[in-house]
């Protein structure tokens, strides 16, 4: 869950930096571009929101990078190559240099670390745990919303309003079934459901005429699917709850949604016809306020809604050949930009963020010493006589990218210092490591590991059973 989690915050960051900048270049580009066109960038972004298009991204551009750095130095090991060294500074100290000698009982064993990375962890639940009560919260209140409606509206029978849907959707050329009903608890036309799709109006008197041009605007919200948008920004704002721009998002598709529905309503009829149908929208929202008072409150927080709405009906205009190609020039620009900060935020951040999470050191389960046939060499009396050539296993579970294999000399009869004797890197996936060892001549000591994963190391020290004694002949 933990890379779903850190997909989640690469998505959200693009869509936050894509968002800023719809948002930075809106009242410039309101007065270039159409509604439409806000409207279909707007749902770019929720795709952004919704694919992690980064991680494809990021894979491209990292296997690019293999290819043109082949035959050359690679980073990441040179990286390691200085960790390594930084490592044996703190740690123990390189093959051939000693440090002050430790004796078995004053070793103690390393305590696991408690830093940033393990409170880190805990994001991905809380992360999780939001998704699930936004979703729970909303869609309760939307189900109760829609089976509100539903339960009070009545179905239209008259014939004339069904000859002027009928009419209206042959018209614009939709094919299929639409539920026409009425109900008197709602101030403005809407569609409701997914699959199974009601067009209710308010039951206010209309002409013929208001009804038509009431249909077509619904109809194109019908034959453009916004419901479907709209279901997909909400679980924008779901999964991305924690992000501020999601909202901002969703409130802006809300708004262009119906801007761009009125620019298609009008695109063809002259500014008489464009009159008509502002007034059609006014006269509809009034008729429902003289019947419920309470809508009064609604009405006035969308007035600066409806007054936007009609300044945009009359100032409709078709837009040039330059203009189509200069939108779709922006629109492409915007669709690369956001591919490239999702892929370049997915490089740079994403590791980095997976390991702050993921880095756990590995658990170490025996240290044994072998013959060169690969059997365990016996012990007695807890000690192990060893071969001139020995093999140092150590087993052991989770990831580990090395083992440093040490030895410290025991004994009064010494005052040798531990060293490191060998170090072996480990193959993603493997859960052994051996060292082949040249056992020096008179010698009393045991021998202990390091197994390393990333920057985090767990010692073998001060665990009993992990202690091999050995005495050399």
């Amino acid at each position: 869950m933990t890379s779903v989690f850190v997909a989640v915050l690469l998505m959200s960051a693009t869509g936050a930096l894509l968002v800023l900048c719809l948002s930075f270049l809106q009242p410039l580009t309101k007065k270039i571009f159409s509604a439409i066109w806000h409207y279909r960038m707007y749902m770019l972004v929720v795709l952004f929101l919704l694919i992690p298009i980064g991680v494809v991204g990021g894979s491209l551009f990292a296997n690019m990078q293999d290819t043109a750095n082949q035959g050359l130095p690679s980073v990441p090991d040179i990286i390691n190559d200085m960790i390594t060294v930084q490592q044996a500074d703190m740690l123990p100290q390189a093959a051939g240099k000693s440090l002050p000698q430790t004796y078995p009982d004053l070793i103690t064993p390393v305590a696991p670390v408690i830093t940033v990375k393990t409170v880190l962890s805990f994001l991905p639940f809380i992360w999780l745990v939001g998704v699930f009560a936004f979703i729970i919260w909303h869609g309760i209140q939307l189900v109760r919303f829609k089976k509100k409606i539903v339960r009070t509206s009545l179905q239209i029978e008259d014939k004339e309003k069904l000859s002027v849907l009928e009419n209206t959707m042959v018209k614009m050329r939709i094919k299929g079934k639409l539920h026409l009903f009425s109900n008197n608890i709602i101030k403005t036309p809407m569609l409701v459901g997914l699959f199974r799709t009601y067009l209710i109006l308010p039951e206010v008197e209309m002409s013929d005429r208001e009804l038509e041009v009431i249909l077509q605007h619904e109809l194109i919200h019908s034959k453009r699917h916004d419901l479907w948008v709209k279901s997909l920004a909400f679980f924008a704002k779901a999964i991305h709850w924690f992000n501020p721009a999601a909202y901002r998002l969703a409130r802006n598709i809300d708004t262009f949604c119906e801007l761009s529905c009125d620019e298609q309503v009008v695109s063809d009829m002259n500014m008489e016809e464009r009159q008509f149908y502002g007034e059609t929208i006014l006269n509809v929202l009034c008729r429902v306020v003289n019947q419920h008072s309470g809508m009064y409150a609604t009405l006035a927080e969308s007035k600066k809604g409806i007054e936007r709405r009609l300044t945009q009906i009359m100032n409709v205009r078709k837009n040039s050949k330059r203009i189509i190609l200069t939108s779709l020039v922006a629109a492409a620009i915007l669709c690369l930009s956001g591919f490239a900060v999702a892929s370049v935020i997915n490089i740079t951040e994403g590791n980095n963020v997976n390991d702050e999470i993921q880095t756990i050191p590995p658990t170490i389960k025996s240290l044994q010493i072998l013959d060169q046939n690969g059997n365990p060499l016996p012990e007695t009396g807890g000690w192990v006589s060893l071969n001139s050539e020995s093999i140092i296993e150590v087993a052991f579970e989770g990831d580990a990218s090395q083992v440093d294999f040490y030895i410290t000399p025991t004994g009064t009869e010494t005052y040798l210092e531990q060293e490191i004797i060998g170090a072996v890197d480990v193959i993603k996936g493997e859960n052994t490591a051996r060292f082949n060892w040249d056992v020096p001549d008179s010698f009393l000591g045991y021998i202990w590991v390091l197994v390393y994963n990333g920057d985090v190391a767990t010692t073998s020290q001060g665990v009993d059973r992990f202690f091999i004694k050995a005495i050399y002949e």
